[in-house]
């Protein structure tokens, strides 16, 4: 099965015996395919405690190892910014999202930056939504939206040391409308123009 379908079955499973079970999950990995989704609850002390469902028990190192771009909890009530997002765009967005039965806790899982990004110049795009992404070593796969303001876009909680692109939608495709670009450990962005006299 699929790590969502697995989180599910232990979700309903708990919940069933009066454990207040959630499912959080990361859209992509930033440095290889697919995404990943798990289970976590809230513990007597006020934090929230994760484990890999049918894999690991509660507070064992989950992907200790792994960089998050974005990290997301399924919840009951719908986003209201992601609600805001389809309505501007008449549902004319990237599938980032299933549903919009979520909320960002990307700062529960690591310290995370706004970030502030230079469009190219002459880059036109639908709207002024624009989508962040990463790289899953075939394509640019898009994790949350942003803003345009002229020639930059923002975007706020992401993860660091990680590589992204801003994306515009664009008569129904994805196209760059920045260079890639690194965010270090301390969140400084470094901009990646290919050289094609050095390859």
């Amino acid at each position: 099965a699929r790590c969502e379908e697995y989180a599910e079955v232990a979700t309903l499973v708990m919940r069933s015996k009066g454990i207040p079970v959630s499912i959080d999950f990361t859209p992509q990995w930033p440095d290889r395919l697919y995404g990943h989704s798990w289970c976590v609850f809230p513990t007597l002390r006020g934090k929230t405690s994760m484990f890999n469902p049918f894999a690991t028990n509660p507070d064992y190192p989950h992907y200790s190892h792994a960089e998050f771009a974005k990290v997301f909890r399924r919840t009951y009530g719908y986003n209201g910014e992601y609600m805001d997002l389809l309505a501007r765009n008449r549902g004319n967005i990237p599938p980032i999202f299933s549903d919009p039965f979520f909320r960002d806790v990307s700062e529960e899982y690591m310290e995370t930056v706004n970030l502030s990004i230079r469009l190219m110049k002459g880059k036109r795009t639908d709207s002024r939504d624009v989508y962040i992404a990463v790289f899953d070593n075939s394509d640019w796969k898009p994790v949350f939206w942003g803003r345009r303001h002229g020639n930059t876009a923002t975007f706020r909680s992401m993860g660091k040391n990680i590589t992204y692109i801003v994306l515009g939608y664009i008569k129904g495709h994805l196209e760059a409308v920045s260079l890639p670009f690194m965010v270090d450990f301390s969140g400084a962005v470094h901009y990646i123009k290919a050289d094609p006299d050095r390859t």
